[in-house]
């Protein structure tokens, strides 16, 4: 007599979820727990971590610059079956990671944007905005809602508003200043 075992549907659990909102690819996902690992989105957010067995987990996203709805979630994994975990970020309304970068071009009069990879600090050209003749610097303010350009060629400061989303700059104005201006230096408070 010849008696075969048939077993299917044998995987281990996994708990896998999805990043959303202001950010999505790139966040690190930690695992700590019945077992402890990292990994990171791919570029639609997604991440998964397998091979678990029963037992607690918690899952925690995190990346420099963003908050998480939830900052943690706690998962159990009970008889084998697969869980979600899906988590908001939201960028932080006061952070001091800078997004964008700006160059005064004196040859060109103008002056790029590029905007900040926040993983590896790469550069990523946006746009140019026209400056007076030989801009030699850009100084952004605290807020960083404005920037100013010193025109030392023709002795003016341009003043521009930022793209809060593109970093793309706006003109407002240009004032006059002094022979050869070189650098614009702004304050926070009072004077």
């Amino acid at each position: 007599m010849l008696t075969f075992l048939m077993v299917t549907g044998c995987s281990t659990p996994e708990i896998s979820g999805k990043v959303t909102g202001a950010v999505s690819s790139g966040v690190t996902i930690t695992l700590s727990g019945g077992k402890s690992a990292s990994t990171t989105t791919d570029s639609s957010g997604n991440y998964s971590f397998a091979g678990l067995g029963n037992g607690s987990y918690t899952v925690t996203p995190s990346l420099a610059g963003y908050t998480f709805n939830p900052t943690s979630t706690t998962v159990y994994i009970v008889n084998n079956n697969n869980q979600l975990a899906n988590f908001t970020a939201t960028a932080e309304a006061s952070s001091s990671v800078s997004k964008f970068a700006y160059t005064a071009n004196s040859g060109s009069n103008n002056i790029s944007v590029y905007t900040i990879n926040q993983t590896t600090g790469a550069l990523t050209y946006v746009t140019s905005a026209a400056t007076g003749s030989y801009p030699v610097s850009v100084t952004v303010d605290a807020s960083e809602k404005f920037a100013y350009a010193a025109n030392y060629g023709d002795n003016t400061i341009s003043v521009y508003t930022i793209n809060q989303t593109t970093g793309a700059l706006t003109l407002v104005t240009t004032g006059s200043a002094g022979a050869g201006p070189q650098c614009v230096t702004t304050t926070t408070g009072a004077i």
